[in-house]
């Protein structure tokens, strides 16, 4: 329930599966809930993602002709702070996302690594705020 970082790790670690925040699981006949993990704070203290144990080259675009071009997955955010009746939005009311220059350093990171160019944003809110537009700036520089 709510984000699964912290609850995995806590899983990898052999927690008791009842003293896990955010996990809901069977015990027997019965499905035990436990209570909801606080969302984390600030998403630029999660570790870089680890693309290494990730397939990454098997995700690219194939355009005519022949051409193929590589591509990565990113969210800079979650949440949203609105209530749109045809929204799945899962993850709360509350937008947070990664610092301009967290975000950065991710796309820097799979470039330098892979030589991917192109970068899908999946986030459902990458335009919310104005700073947030304001922030994603150095992308268009910063990331060629």
């Amino acid at each position: 329930m709510g984000e699964g970082e912290l609850t995995l790790l806590d899983i990898l670690d052999g927690k008791e599966p009842s003293e896990i925040l955010g996990l809901c699981y069977r015990d027997g006949d019965k499905v035990v809930e436990n209570q909801p993990r606080p969302r984390i704070a600030d998403l630029d203290t999660l570790p870089m993602p680890a693309w290494d144990l990730f397939p990454v080259l098997k995700y690219r675009i194939n355009l005519p002709y022949g051409t193929t071009k590589y591509f990565m997955a990113q969210n800079t955010s979650r949440g949203c702070p609105y209530r749109c009746a045809y929204c799945s939005q899962s993850l709360g009311y509350t937008f947070k996302g990664l610092s301009a220059e967290r975000a950065i350093a991710q796309i820097k990171d799979i470039q330098s690594r892979y030589g991917i160019k192109k970068v899908h944003f999946y986030d459902d809110t990458f335009t919310i705020k104005s700073t947030s537009t304001q922030q994603s700036k150095p992308f268009s520089n910063s990331t060629r």
